[in-house]
């Protein structure tokens, strides 16, 4: 295949409130991203609207290909259309891709401890609900639909009771809660870092529904978040 026509199999499409750039071959999705839209708090009453690029990745056969680029570039030209004051994403100086960023003009302009990629989010929050609600009576009397999604990834929806959480298949029924935070957000909820509560006057994290649960789902986890943190 022809460098031209790599080109004109990058694709875009929105998911939520975020976009998806993708180069597809034979109706596979086999290099991607997604970015949406971030806000850079500029002191008391300054923001900055930045493009927030997540879920980089090209499938192992496809890599080499200059696949990636064309979908870096293209993101970029679409960013550039919806006209973001600025764009940045997380990386490890240590991988290739590295060295695509900064020939886009990406600097580095600070360091984070840790880098998440999250391989299978169904299984990531149904692990650490289970945790949370272990020895928790919140749902003891009472069982909730609950939707939650950790950005970019698609929503995961999953039923609590007495017996913990349990994964359900996307449009069973009208869910009684939905979550949406970005991956980093949940690492640092999981890790203690911050507690919900805190989590909501950042604005880290969106819910809407019902309250009832919502109040049960973040006592548990305050819960497990105390009994977790060291003496």
């Amino acid at each position: 295949m022809t460098s031209a026509a790599r080109e004109g199999a990058i694709k875009v499409r929105q998911r939520g409130n975020w976009t998806r750039v993708y180069a597809e071959e034979d109706g596979r999705d086999v290099s991607h991203l997604s970015y949406g839209t971030r806000v850079l708090r500029m002191g008391p009453k300054g923001a900055v609207r930045m493009g927030g690029i997540g879920g980089v990745g090209t499938e192992r056969e496809f890599r080499r290909r200059g696949l990636a680029r064309q979908v870096l570039a293209r993101a970029m030209e679409e960013m550039g259309r919806e006209a973001y004051s600025c764009v940045g994403l997380y990386t490890s100086t240590r991988i290739v891709a590295h060295r695509l960023y900064r020939r886009f003009g990406f600097v580095g302009v600070m360091r984070s401890a840790r880098a998440y990629k999250v391989l299978d989010p169904e299984r990531l929050v149904l692990d650490a609900l289970n945790e949370a609600l272990k020895g928790s009576s919140g749902f003891s009397k009472s069982r909730s639909l609950v939707e939650i999604t950790l950005r970019p990834h698609e929503p995961v929806v999953v039923r609590l009771d007495a017996e913990g959480a349990h994964p359900l298949p996307r449009g069973v029924g009208r869910s009684d809660l939905s979550i949406s935070m970005s991956t980093e957000t949940f690492f640092a909820l999981w890790e203690g870092g911050i507690d919900l509560r805190y989590a909501e006057d950042a604005n880290l994290l969106e819910w809407q529904g019902d309250e009832g649960t919502y109040r049960q789902l973040s006592k548990a986890l305050d819960e497990r978040r105390r009994s977790a943190r060291p003496e």
